[in-house]
């Protein structure tokens, strides 16, 4: 083969191969749509692994008198092992209620802080932790008030899941 023709074909070749990185850094969405007796809805979905982000909206329709429900769902991360989310939902009758984490890696497992707001416009602060053990992990959970009185305390000990070498 000519020297010139081996570079064009190199040439192509390089240029495909960052055409296919460039396509695998795209966001890439995804809808669904459903229909049923009672209601019918459509769910948006889209993931951008090259900015660490992924959204979901949702949108429900009741079909007996044309109320809406929706959802949104917002998550990115800073590639340190941090990831923040906020989730917003809002019912049939209008109500909004809220919820923004931030979960960051440790060592030996998470933790999770957060504020939301209920439906009734109520702020609550949510609290956690996970650790792996030995035999397992540890989870703990706590949500507090706006007057800072616990309104939710879970503490859960997992055992029976193979031992960490």
């Amino acid at each position: 083969m000519p020297a010139h023709t081996r570079i064009i074909a190199t040439a192509f070749a390089t240029a495909a191969l960052f055409a296919a990185g460039a396509a695998a850094a795209e966001p890439q969405t995804r809808t669904r749509t459903f229909e049923g007796p009672r209601a019918s809805g459509t769910q948006t979905g889209t993931i951008d692994r090259a900015a660490r982000t992924q959204s979901r909206d949702t949108a429900i329709t009741r079909n007996s008198d044309g109320a809406t429900a929706t959802r949104r769902m917002d998550r990115s991360g800073d590639g340190n092992g941090t990831v923040y989310t906020s989730r917003e939902r809002t019912d049939y009758q209008g109500r909004t209620s809220s919820l923004d984490t931030v979960r960051s890696r440790t060592q030996t497992g998470s933790t999770l802080s957060g504020t939301g707001t209920t439906r009734n416009g109520e702020t609550y602060h949510v609290e956690g932790e996970r650790q792996r053990t030995d035999t397992g992990h540890t989870a703990s959970r706590e949500v507090t008030n706006a007057a800072g009185e616990t309104v939710h305390s879970r503490n859960v000990e997992v055992t029976g899941n193979r031992p960490r070498t």
